[in-house]
């Protein structure tokens, strides 16, 4: 997602990732695939990089809310554009955020880090992304300190996507999310999002009201959101992510050139027009497989495996983008679309299955 960003913004893109997919290789200059985001791994991947290329720059993407202090060893090597190791810690330290909301005002579903005595809680890590980790409370406590308790809203979950420069902030768009909901208990994974949420003009000022205090705080840099649940017509601050999220996949605008500027202190004086309706969604594996060795990607899809990669099950498969006039008929193409990946890939496997 960012290579491919950062190239239509007239970058050179060198990528570092986890997976390396087959549109990475395509879309960049030279990807290298680590097996973590520890800083061990990224050295010889960064050293590699650059001894080819005269690199002064870095942007990073999701992963490093348990790789923290791997921001702080980029942060030696390059300059990080984006926020800094220091503020993006600080807006992980739970206990800090949820005391900050409190002192102004901003509603969130009740917080606790030791058992409450009753009610509906969910248990959520103190470090994760993409909504990994948290689970219903079963009433069977914490195992370890990694983990707070947060009181179950049903409610509609949403987004704001932001470009802030330290200290003004201008929202781009605010979205409505999805959860993949798999049957172990990882019921909260993040699966799809779609660029129209349906707010009331007085919710999208108290979120814009939230924005402008965050970054005012925190000095926020670059893209950045606020993840928000919509219960009984008002909303309830769950978190902020301090980089890109997949949310910049609605907009055509150029959010990578835009991200770069901001994070060196320039205005963040951009305004993306209403965009046409747009959904992003993450396939993901319902059991162990190998990509087909000859298996052709419709050109919908992205962040496509390369041929003959093994995705277990609740692994990312790939990712789909569907357009449309309204939100019905996005949905409906994405749910469309996923069929068609399962059953390529349902086809492509007919030899291949992986049985553990």
């Amino acid at each position: 997602m960012l290579a491919q960003k950062a190239r239509r913004a007239g970058f050179c893109p060198l990528v570092i990732d986890l997976f390396a997919d087959q549109d990475t290789f395509e879309i960049a200059e030279e990807v290298r695939q680590v097996e973590s985001l520890t800083s061990k791994d990224l050295d010889l991947a960064v050293n590699d990089l650059t001894k080819l290329y005269p690199v002064h720059d870095v942007v990073y993407g999701s992963g490093f809310e348990k790789n923290i202090q791997s921001l702080f060893f980029l942060q030696e090597k390059m300059n990080l554009l984006g926020n800094s190791p220091e503020v993006f810690a600080t807006v992980q330290d739970k206990s800090y955020l949820f005391n900050f909301l409190s002192e102004n005002n901003i509603s969130f579903p009740d917080v606790y880090f030791s058992r409450p005595e009753s009610g509906k809680w969910l248990i959520k890590p103190l470090q994760s992304e993409g909504g990994f980790g948290i689970r219903y409370e079963n009433g069977g406590g914490i195992a370890d300190k990694s983990d707070y308790w947060q009181r179950y809203l049903e409610g509609e979950s949403m987004s704001a996507l932001f470009i802030a420069d330290g200290e003004k902030a201008n929202i781009l768009g605010f979205n409505r999310q999805w959860t993949a909901g798999h049957a172990d208990g990882q019921v909260f994974v993040f699966s799809g999002i779609h660029n129209h949420a349906s707010l009331s003009d007085l919710n999208k000022r108290t979120i814009t009201g939230w924005v402008k205090l965050l970054v005012s705080h925190f000095g926020l840099r670059g893209l950045n959101s606020v993840d928000f649940i919509l219960y009984q017509e008002q909303c309830y601050f769950l978190e902020v992510n301090p980089r890109p999220t997949a949310s910049i996949e609605l907009y055509d605008a150029n959010l990578f050139d835009v991200n770069v500027s901001c994070s060196l202190g320039r205005k963040p004086d951009i305004n993306v027009a209403q965009e046409s309706h747009k959904g992003y969604q993450i396939i993901y594996a319902a059991s162990d497989f190998r990509i087909p060795e000859d298996i052709l990607w419709p050109v919908w899809s992205q962040d496509r495996p390369k041929s003959g990669a093994i995705i277990r099950k609740q692994q990312p498969v790939c990712s789909i983008i569907a357009r449309g006039e309204s939100s019905q008929q996005v949905l409906a193409k994405l749910t469309t679309r996923q069929s068609l990946i399962e059953n390529i890939i349902k086809q492509g496997n007919s030899y291949h299955a992986i049985h553990s």
